[in-house]
Order: structure tokens, then sequence, then C-alpha cells
């Protein structure tokens, strides 16, 4: 990764070479994240293991709320991605909201097909993503592991539809 200055004061962050746009994160998750983790907490470790100690639940809460970013950063990602490929322009800023970003905010592409590709390309880092936490979650490795897996297989599963 490379952090170069530009004219102005605020950084502008490359990653193999592309200019990543600005990301900034809407208020709404500012509710959802505490909400997210007391029904993770609460409902789901208990629900499919009630076994583990009050430290090992949030443990394994705190393990899916970061998995869950980083799960939404690879959908971002994969946009971005896509859009450097198929070499049109970035969007200078991208605000990641409660129902996702804003893509009427993206600049216009060359070419309808190329559109759809850009936008497939987060709901297949999707559904890969997906896939690869129920092969996980398959082995049976250990509990720890399969909690995390198996909610990641199916919020990813679930970001993967919501996309379609």
């Amino acid at each position: 990764m490379h952090i170069a200055r530009t004219n102005s004061a605020r950084p502008l962050i490359s990653l193999f070479h592309i200019k990543l746009p600005q990301i900034r994160l809407g208020i709404s998750w500012l509710v959802v994240i505490p909400a997210a983790a007391w029904i993770i907490a609460t409902t789901y470790v208990p629900l499919f293991s009630e076994n583990l100690s009050r430290v090992e639940t949030w443990a394994v809460t705190g393990t899916i709320l970061l998995l869950m970013g980083a799960s939404l950063l690879c959908h971002a990602a994969a946009h971005l991605l896509a859009t450097h490929q198929a070499e049109q322009p970035l969007p200078e800023r991208l605000a990641l909201l409660l129902y996702g970003d804003a893509s009427q905010l993206w600049p216009a592409t060359s070419s309808a097909w190329t559109e759809v590709v850009i936008a497939a390309a987060g709901p297949l880092a999707s559904l890969l993503l997906s896939g690869l936490a129920y092969l996980l979650w398959n082995a049976q490795i250990d509990v720890f592991l399969n909690l995390v897996t198996l909610f990641l297989a199916v919020f990813n599963l679930w970001l993967f539809l919501i996309n379609l």
C-alpha cells in the first residue's frame, strides 16, 4: 500500500496502483453495529452454542462483526477493482450506507456491458466469500470457527441476494 500526498492536505491512498476513493461510513452504522452486536451475542451465539462463557460469546461476536466489516469492504473492493480493470473512472468519495452505496453517484461507464460487469463484481465477491465460509463451516473444525463461519456464510449469501 502506498500513501501519496496531493496538493491538498488529504492523503490519497493507492493500493496495487489503484487510487482509491475516500470511504466514509453513514451515521446509521452508529445504531446498527451495537444492535447487531447485541443480537449476535444474546440470540445467535446462545442458539447455536449454549456452553460458551460470556467472554467466549463476546469474542465470537467481535470476530463476527469484524469479519462482516471485512466482507463489506471486499464487496466494495470488487466493484472498485472491476471499475479499474474496465479502465473506468472511480468515484472520488464512496459512502457506505446501511443499504450499500449510492451507485448513481458513480461516474457513468462507457457501455451498458461495462456497467453490468462492475455491478456484478460485488455480489460475485460476496457469493465467493459465502462459499468459502460454508466450506470452512462444513469442515466442523471447532465451535468458535463454526459459529463465525456459519454466520458469515449466511451474511454473505444475503449480501449477494440483495445486490442482484
